[in-house]
């Protein structure tokens, strides 16, 4: 069997065409990939072209459990700001490391720009996962007035499902995927014992009934206008014939423009803002990325919490959304 490496393997008969699957390099993504590869770098670079292949392999079962994309010709901008968000959140909290993260993201520039010979579907790695520290040093955007004008202006442009979703995460501290897909019928259910569980749409297995969220003014306000926008017949905020990735595709994608124009860079800093929220409700003293918190037992306590509501299994999570424990801090200020 002849291989794809091998010289006598001529990737040069897989010919580019947006009519075929993948551009017509190959029916499997990963395949393709590997041609689209041959035809950048030739035989030679062995090392660089195995290096972005397996990077590439990553965004491709990203693609395929997150939005079911097996085709790079249905690969689009959102779909790579959402890796791009996921790879920031392995960062910040010291899961990945910061270079690594970058090169992700470099190599599937590499990959798209040699799939559809543009820089449509581009990003750049510093800005989105290298510019910050692992620990959160600035305060988010997403206070409550910035919210109220991005969900007039989404309402104003008729894009009110939208405009759930910014209120979902913001409130309740909920990712994009689960503010999309929580069940609005159970959660109107359970508000009605002062707090409500967050359970569909959760990341990497973290449903748990122990994550609940207190209800206040915010949060009714927040569930019942996704109560009233939902589409009909539907628990949750898609449409009965519609996918998470088609909702991906339309309603975020008008959304996002809105965000960084109302000064909030995306949708992880309404997380981080309800998470400071909760941080200071429960400490009561400034989050660490505010300045330095005086009591470290209160500030262990408030961090418990912060890993709980934002759906994270531990506490050094935390420093993403609130800041650096405040004796770390204390030793940095006295060296």
């Amino acid at each position: 069997m002849v291989k794809a490496d091998d010289h006598r393997f001529d990737y040069r008969k897989f010919r580019r065409t947006t009519a075929r699957r993948n551009f017509g390099y190959g029916k499997l993504l990963t395949f393709a990939a590997h041609i689209v590869l041959l035809w950048l770098y030739g035989y030679g670079h062995h090392q660089t072209r195995h290096a972005h292949h397996v990077r590439f392999c990553r965004f491709v079962a990203f693609l395929r459990t997150d939005f079911q994309i097996v085709d790079a010709r249905h690969i689009q901008q959102p779909h790579l700001e959402s890796y791009a968000e996921i790879l920031y959140g392995l960062a910040s909290t010291g899961q990945m490391k910061l270079s690594y993260a970058q090169n992700l993201l470099s190599s599937v520039n590499t990959v798209m720009h040699g799939f559809r010979r543009d820089h449509a579907v581009w990003i750049a790695p510093a800005e989105a996962v290298g510019l910050r520290s692992q620990v959160r040093t600035v305060m988010p955007g997403g206070n409550w007035s910035q919210v109220e004008e991005v969900v007039e202006k989404l309402k104003s442009g008729g894009n009110e499902r939208a405009a759930a979703v910014v209120l979902l995460a913001r409130a309740f501290g909920m990712r994009y995927r689960e503010a999309v897909l929580g069940d609005l019928n159970r959660m109107k259910r359970e508000a009605n014992s002062g707090n409500v569980a967050i359970l569909e749409g959760t990341k990497g297995g973290r449903r748990c009934a122990s994550r609940r969220i207190p209800i206040g003014d915010r949060q009714l306000h927040a569930l019942y206008f996704a109560l009233k926008v939902r589409p009909d017949g539907s628990a949750n905020l898609l449409a009965e014939d519609e996918t998470f990735k088609g909702f991906l595709d339309t309603v975020a994608k008008t959304a996002r423009p809105v965000l960084k124009a109302c000064g909030i860079r995306c949708f992880h800093d309404l997380r981080a803002a309800r998470m400071i929220e909760v941080y200071e409700s429960i400490s009561g003293q400034p989050a660490p990325v505010r300045g330095l918190s005086l009591d470290a037992g209160r500030d262990t306590e408030a961090r418990a919490q912060v890993a709980l509501q934002s759906g994270h299994g531990e506490h050094r999570t935390s420093v993403a959304y609130i800041g650096r424990k405040p004796y770390r801090r204390a030793v940095e200020s006295s060296s």
